[in-house]
């Protein structure tokens, strides 16, 4: 590993309090990995140590059972993906289950309880500002539209089937265009301007030719969205080449997002009941600040593939995208994650772009983002998950049959709560950095790569345990 970037990290990580630093390697003797044990989270982070050199590679990497192998293609499409080199710390995954049936902590893990901490502290990083999300349904329209004025709107997506029945929590996705794109012509915010330009962002992203919006006027547009040669009401919206209203001087770039585009993501336990649960355990968040082109695919491309990320800003994942999140603390409350914690977000978000969207949907993201091409069709796409007999129900049948049958769209009761007790062992013993998924039945790891470092791996493992004096 270069001196230079460990010398970048060691600054970034003095710049939010975190004293020395030093990594902790595969090559360092075994009594010195278990010295540390199973420090939580927080605590190596103040005492600035990075615990996994390779927090890039997720655990499904490792992953040896059957049904993993088809996912490799989500991320290497390119060519044959090959083993990590780097051994798995992940070590959460290969857990046995919690001897005790562990309580969900109890924490307030409100959006707005973390926003007024954060603002309590000084923050100047991403604040999540949804108001009342806690209302659920109450605190958005029909279409999914935040009531307060914030302009994030909730769709629904097809889970992917790495991280559906993975995560093993219920997922909600929110995204947010700048300013500009909710404006009519005359510089009014204006709903119907909004939802058409998000429809042809749709289109860039997914490679539609048409799509299905809310109720639009055309003759206050002037223009024949829908292209029936009339100027009604359009249900629908055909791809064009700029964008509408205070954003027309935008073009469409098939398959990128607008610089300001902002998504976030809302995990919550699984549903153990018919209701959905809101207790919120973790916060994503991604916006896009400059057009820098995704790169290639990357396999274990060791401590240069990582990001430098502060707890504040987050990290740049080197394709235009900056990256930030939430996490619950031992007791449930929502808290910034740390360094390193960030550091694993770069595994999916780290500018993997198997295709730009032009010919179809990707098996992977586009331009980083993973859910926005998988917004279901129709009334299912826009609005809060639900799991309400009258929308659940068809919402259920959708996913199961576009992951024809490689996963459940959810999961059994009993699954859920088996779930949610192996996750909140983790919560309880803040051991996000050995891995944030509990062991689950059917997966097998393979703790050690049996592949030879690949050239762009090879400084992984030149040198041993570096801080900033070195």
């Amino acid at each position: 590993m270069p001196l230079k970037l460990g010398l970048m990290i060691g600054i970034a990580l003095a710049s939010i309090g975190v004293g020395g630093f030093v990594w902790l390697t595969a090559e360092q003797p075994s009594h010195q990995l278990r010295s540390h044990g199973r420090e939580a989270s927080l605590s190596l982070a103040k005492r600035g140590v990075w615990l996994n050199r390779s927090a890039h590679i997720p655990a499904i990497c490792y992953r040896v059972d059957p049904a993993a192998k088809p996912l490799c293609t989500s991320c290497h499409e390119q060519r044959e993906p090959t083993a990590p080199s780097a051994p798995m710390r992940w070590s959460n995954a290969l857990a046995a289950a919690p001897a005790a049936d562990l309580p969900l902590p109890e924490g307030d893990s409100s959006l707005t309880k973390l926003v007024e901490t954060l603002l309590l502290r000084g923050w100047e990083g991403f604040l999540p500002d949804i108001r009342d999300y806690e209302l659920g349904e109450a605190a958005f329209d029909h279409h999914g539209l935040a009531r307060d004025g914030s302009g994030w709107l909730a769709y629904s997506a097809h889970p992917h089937p790495s991280t559906s029945a993975y995560d093993a929590a219920t997922t909600q996705n929110f995204v947010r265009l700048p300013y500009q794109f909710r404006l009519s012509a005359l510089g009014e915010p204006s709903r119907e301007t909004y939802f058409a330009n998000l429809a042809l962002l749709r289109m860039a992203i997914s490679g539609e030719d048409f799509v299905g919006t809310p109720p639009m006027d055309e003759e206050a547009f002037g223009l024949d969205l829908d292209r029936d040669r009339q100027l009604l009401v359009a249900l629908s919206i055909g791809r064009r080449s700029q964008y509408l209203g205070g954003a027309a001087s935008f073009p469409v770039h098939v398959g990128r997002y607008p610089i300001g585009t902002e998504f976030m993501q809302i995990l919550s336990y699984a549903p153990e009941s018919g209701e959905m649960p809101p207790r919120v355990r973790e916060i994503r968040y991604a916006v896009k600040e400059s057009p820098a082109p995704p790169r290639s695919e990357h396999v274990d491309e060791g401590p240069a593939r990582l990001p430098l990320p502060t707890a504040e800003r987050g990290f740049d994942n080197g394709a235009g995208w900056r990256l930030q999140g939430f996490i619950e603390d031992a007791q449930g409350a929502l808290r910034p994650q740390t360094a390193e914690e960030l550091a694993s977000c770069a595994g999916c978000h780290g500018g993997l772009a198997p295709s730009a969207g032009a010919d179809g949907p990707a098996d992977g993201p586009i331009d980083t983002i993973w859910s926005f091409q998988r917004m279901l069709d129709g009334q299912y796409g826009l609005g809060l998950v639900t799991l309400q007999p009258e929308k659940g129900s068809e919402l259920a049948a959708s996913m199961a049959d576009w992951l024809d049958g490689r996963e459940s769209a959810g999961l059994p009761s009993e699954q859920a709560h088996a779930a949610n007790r192996g996750y909140a062992r983790i919560v309880r013993e803040q051991s996000y950095l050995y891995g944030r998924l509990p062991a689950q039945s059917g997966e097998r790891y393979e703790p050690t790569a049996a592949a030879p470092p690949t050239d762009n791996a090879s400084d992984q493992t030149e040198q041993g345990p570096l801080t900033p004096s070195e």
